[in-house]
């Protein structure tokens, strides 16, 4: 589960940062964002990061729900590989 919450503080980390980036050196009056790209480059981060955390927040909720579930359910074989199928399922 470790490592599910770590990924997940990443992609909020960068959506939080990839969003308010541009409005706060906006308001600021800081013109550093002028270029095509890093306006771009920002708005992508951001929905690649969205994306991120929403399936991270879903495979934490199938991964507790393997742990969490009684032995005489058909998942039960499921519990024995959830955590050698955690570190896939992050990379895909």
């Amino acid at each position: 589960i470790d490592l599910i919450v770590k990924n997940l503080i990443v992609a909020n980390i960068l959506v939080l940062f990839s969003g308010g980036f541009h409005n706060t050196m906006a308001n600021f009056g800081w013109r550093l964002m002028d270029s095509d790209f890093t306006c771009e480059f920002s708005r992508y981060v951001h929905g690649v990061s969205r994306g991120v955390s929403i399936g991270t927040i879903v495979l934490l909720s199938v991964f507790q729900a393997i742990t969490i579930c009684p032995q005489t359910s058909r998942w039960a074989e499921l519990k024995v590989k959830a955590l050698q199928l955690v570190s896939p399922s992050i990379i895909l």
